[in-house]
């Protein structure tokens, strides 16, 4: 079509344009950046982005952000640290909870209370594990006493009613942060005239 200024101009027959369509393609990121293309003839409305349904926080690393799915996966085997992170303490205890504090810089995996005098029905033993408590998230959290022993030799016995197995469901391990963690329940349970031992520790890298 011929303009005014002497020049042509195209013009596209509103028939010939395909009516918009709605698509769903799947995510794939194994190229790079996804790019969506559409085939010659086709015009889209609206593209909708399948999520895997394996893009779930249990299958990503705890603390890790993959495409607004934030993990909470605590692995084993290659997710331990090279050299595990540990803080002691003694103390006597003074109340039903306690706060320890302690220098890891992150939460720890599991704490644990125990006694290197420890005397168990009248006969001396050389140490007792009273309580262990774990921090959430922890996948594997019966394996932790069995690397303490094996990392301490303090066997678990004494009060063993007063073994934690999991933070969020028994009162020993508590408000755990980067500093410091609150241990109750157990408490009770000890002597109050004998000076106990706390051990915290981080083996974990997520």
């Amino acid at each position: 079509v011929s303009t005014s200024d002497g020049g042509t101009k195209d013009f596209v027959d509103a028939d010939a344009v395909p009516d918009p369509v709605e698509t769903t393609v799947a995510l794939d990121f194994s190229g790079g950046d996804m790019v969506v293309t559409p085939d010659d003839g086709t015009v889209y409305e609206k593209i909708n982005i399948q999520k895997p349904e394996t893009l779930i926080p249990e299958n990503i690393a705890e603390g890790v952000d993959i495409a607004g799915v934030v993990g909470t996966f605590v692995g084993s085997g290659g997710g331990f640290l090279d050299e595990p992170l540990v803080a002691t303490g003694k103390f006597t205890p003074t109340a039903t909870k306690m706060t320890f504090n302690h220098n890891l810089g992150v939460v720890p995996d599991y704490i644990s209370i125990y006694n290197t005098n420890a005397n168990n029905g009248g006969a001396a033993t050389n140490t007792a594990l009273y309580a262990m408590g774990y921090r959430d998230g922890l996948s594997f959290p019966e394996e932790l006493q069995k690397v303490f022993v094996q990392q301490t030799g303090i066997v678990p016995i004494g009060i063993t009613s007063g073994i934690d197995t999991n933070s969020s469901s028994y009162a020993g391990f508590r408000n755990a942060n980067a500093t410091s963690v609150d241990f109750g329940g157990v408490m009770t349970k000890l002597d109050t005239s004998a000076e106990y031992e706390w051990t915290a520790r981080r083996i974990t890298r997520y």
